[in-house]
């Protein structure tokens, strides 16, 4: 079924960053699906591949599994597969026409503090800036059957060569914010990285916190579009946090954010509003019974003063 699938447009398939304390049986995550509509793939085998040893790029077939209706699979790791503590590899790959998708494992000692980051607004200058990569992500992975087909003026080609003229991709990264996760970092932090975008732009957000040097971390998008409605994302976020302190065991004590669900999210998680910074229109405000996080101004200055 894959080729009749591939028709549609291309893959837009993620893996899901996997967050487990040492010990913890490891289970990959991932969701497969092609072209603009994110059509799911169900029914269909995938090959999971792991690097086993932290930093090193040696690579064993580690299970395969089955796509459900939903285009979403599920596979365990053997246990005492990955050596300790550490960042680890995946990849998901589909046999059928030999795309994929990668994610990694972070195996976590119990009591890790955690640095927490939003990233529309917070690392980026602008909540909107997604936008502009989104449309041209949607555009790429549409097949050029579907221009003909709806009968369009220009071909896919020519679209994206308006559209790459008009947008830019690459959204713009507030000034200092890679040097405030790297000072983190060097004080033994573990950086998350926390967004309410859907999971469709996982490759996206990736690429852009490696094209800007941000330090390795978790990754975590939304596994429902729903969740990052305004409505929702809030309760994402503080599921997602509470998870992270209770079943892997992690000091979640430092969060930047923007917007007013960053605000709520980090101080029902328990986050101390002195360790909590808001950068933008927000900054100052407080959530309903919580006291005020401290605003920022810009990351430049804020590293002069930020707490061990």
């Amino acid at each position: 079924l894959t080729p009749l699938l591939r028709a549609l447009g291309g893959p837009v398939h993620g893996a899901r960053d996997v967050v487990v304390s040492n010990g913890e049986a490891i289970t990959l995550r991932g969701r497969f699906g092609y072209g603009p509509t994110s059509k799911d793939l169900h029914d269909e085998a995938v090959v999971a591949y792991v690097a086993p040893r932290d930093g090193e790029c040696t690579w064993i077939e580690a299970g395969r599994a089955v796509t459900g209706s939903d285009g979403r699979v599920e596979l365990a790791l053997e246990p005492g597969l990955l050596e300790g503590p550490g960042q680890y590899a995946y990849w998901l790959a589909v046999p059928g026409d030999g795309s994929g998708a990668g994610g990694y494992v972070h195996v976590l000692d119990p009591g890790t503090p955690v640095v927490v980051f939003d990233i529309d607004g917070t690392l980026t200058t602008d909540d909107l800036e997604l936008v502009d990569g989104a449309i041209l992500h949607t555009v790429r992975s549409t097949s050029e059957v579907w221009f003909t087909l709806a009968g369009l003026p220009l071909s896919k080609d020519l679209w994206l060569l308006g559209l790459e003229r008009l947008l830019r991709e690459d959204a713009e990264m507030h000034e200092g914010a890679v040097d405030v996760a790297r000072h983190w970092v060097s004080r033994g932090y573990q950086p998350v990285y926390l967004t309410g975008r859907p999971y469709l732009f996982e490759d996206i957000t990736r690429e852009w916190l490696d094209r800007h040097g941000f330090p390795a971390g978790p990754v975590r998008l939304t596994d429902h579009v729903e969740d990052s409605l305004p409505a929702h994302v809030s309760d994402y976020k503080l599921r997602f946090l509470a998870d992270l302190e209770s079943r892997v065991g992690v000091d979640v004590s430092l969060a930047y954010g923007n917007s007013t669900n960053d605000i709520c999210a980090y101080a029902r998680a328990g986050i101390e509003p002195e360790r909590t910074f808001i950068v933008g229109e927000h900054a100052g405000e407080a959530c309903d019974g919580h006291r005020p996080p401290r605003p920022l101004g810009d990351y430049r200055s804020h590293l002069d003063s930020a707490p061990e």
